[in-house]
């Protein structure tokens, strides 16, 4: 058990707090425990699905007597070769379309920050829990792709950061009741916008009180096919006036399993100038496409701190379903989900988020078919 330093009296007998302790443990341990076998799962489903190869196979063409036979069976195998490597080419395409669309579909931060293309975003949401708390949030994303800068300056208006949640122990997914509405007006400049390398700079201002918050600081990303799977590299640092620099590491791994389904693990570490230690966290995503108006999300995420001892903050899993309904640009998303936090000694929270978004611009929306 790790000492937070906090201070308590203790009103009952030290057998009855060791007990305590022990079934705090125990449900720890539990939790790790279950996180590992749904990894493990995962794991064994993506390498059930690799092509098993027959080594045996054409191992008779490799050893001919005959010359020439020797010249038609390598004329052959290379014939065999270009049309593997054509295929090869066409499945790589077609995964970078499907990973595309998905983060298209559910508006992830990369298709925000690196898409050429003016929108609109405008989302209201709703988070309930089990003690009958709530929280009622409006979300607003403005990009301007602006013109005489060969599609390289891109000014943002938004009502939070284009980026992950400076709160370190956010939960992806959920309304933070405790985030504050700023509105946020930056400038992203691209160095190089690139599938496959990407790297801009940002200034901006935020303002949430009477003094505006100035910040600033690059970002870099880089892709790399490694069939079957794809990585994905994200660096983020940035400086802020008012509580200092931060910065943020992403890896990311991602390949399509099998049918509709999509696999993605990121690693993540982040460090703050204003608070001790360290902080990251593995999340899991299974994407199900049932068509190209709906799609589930199954997600498992853990985050850990180092300070003031290594240990597990908060466990949460949830199922999303996200669907269009009206109009294409128009769309409905529902997010149960059961979270477990250190601060509340594991026990399990229920909660549910209900959110409508609509996203506006021409061309906004990738319209491939996953």
């Amino acid at each position: 058990m790790c000492d937070t330093g906090s201070i308590s009296k203790i009103t009952i007998p030290i057998e009855r707090d060791n007990i305590d302790q022990g079934g705090a443990f125990m449900r720890r341990m539990a939790l790790i425990f279950w996180l590992n076998l749904f990894c493990l799962a995962l794991g064994v489903c993506a390498f059930a699905m690799e092509p098993v190869m027959d080594e045996d196979k054409d191992s008779g063409y490799l050893f001919s007597d005959s010359s020439q036979g020797e010249k038609e069976d390598q004329l052959a195998l290379e014939t065999y070769g270009e049309k593997a490597d054509s295929f090869q080419t066409a499945v790589s395409e077609s995964l970078s379309t499907s990973a595309d669309w998905l983060d298209s579909f559910f508006r992830e931060d990369r298709i925000e920050i690196e898409e050429n293309k003016t929108s609109l975003r405008l989302a209201f949401s709703s988070y309930f829990e089990e003690d009958n708390t709530y929280d009622l949030g409006i979300r607003a994303r403005f990009k301007l792709i602006l013109p005489g800068f060969e599609e390289k300056l891109h000014l943002f208006l938004t009502s939070d950061l284009d980026e992950a949640a400076v709160d370190p122990l956010a939960l992806k997914g959920v309304v933070d009741k405790g985030d504050e509405q700023d509105l946020n007006l930056s400038l992203r400049y691209f160095f190089r916008n690139a599938r496959k390398r990407n790297f801009s700079f940002r200034v901006g201002l935020r303002f949430n009180d009477i003094t505006p918050v100035f910040y600033g600081g690059p970002r870099y990303s880089l892709y790399k096919k490694m069939d079957p799977w794809m990585f994905r590299f994200t660096e983020k640092v940035s400086c802020y006036s008012d509580y200092g620099w931060r910065s943020r590491s992403d890896f990311a791994f991602e390949r399509y399993l099998a049918d509709r389904f999509f696999f993605r693990t990121n690693f993540s570490g982040t460090w703050f100038q204003s608070d001790h230690g360290f902080f990251y966290s593995m999340n899991n995503s299974l994407y199900q496409t049932v068509d190209e108006d709906r799609a589930f999300v199954y997600e498992i995420n853990t985050n850990f701190q180092t300070y003031p001892c290594n240990e597990l903050s908060s466990l949460v899993m949830g199922i999303k379903y996200r669907t269009r309904i009206w109009r294409e640009w128009l769309f409905f998303e529902v997010t149960p989900q059961l979270s477990f936090q250190n601060q509340y000694d594991f026990d399990p929270i229920t909660g549910i988020t209900f959110a409508i978004e609509g996203i506006f611009g021409k061309d906004a929306l990738i319209s491939a078919k996953p």
